[in-house]
C-alpha cells in the first residue's frame, strides 16, 4: 500500500489541511469580536475572509505540491 516513508507525507498533508479547516472556523467564530474592535462594516469583513481563503488556498496548492515531490 504505502511505503513506511509515504504514511508520514499523508499524515502531514491530512494534518496541515485540517488545521486549515480549524483556522478558518475559528476565523468565522471571531468575526464579530474583530468587527467591533475594529470598527468597520460587513463589506470589510467580507474582505479580510476572502484574502484569509485566498492564502489558504494558495497555501494547500504549495503544499500539494510539495506533497507530490
Amino acid at each position: 500500500m504505502f511505503a513506511p516513508e509515504d504514511r508520514w507525507v499523508v499524515i502531514g498533508a491530512g494534518l496541515g489541511t485540517g488545521m486549515g479547516y480549524v483556522g478558518l472556523s475559528s476565523l468565522v467564530v471571531a468575526l464579530p469580536q474583530v468587527q467591533v474592535f475594529v470598527a468597520v462594516d460587513v463589506a470589510v469583513l467580507l474582505w479580510i475572509t476572502n484574502i484569509y481563503l485566498l492564502m489558504l488556498a494558495s497555501l494547500l496548492i504549495v503544499g500539494g505540491s510539495l506533497g507530490d515531490v
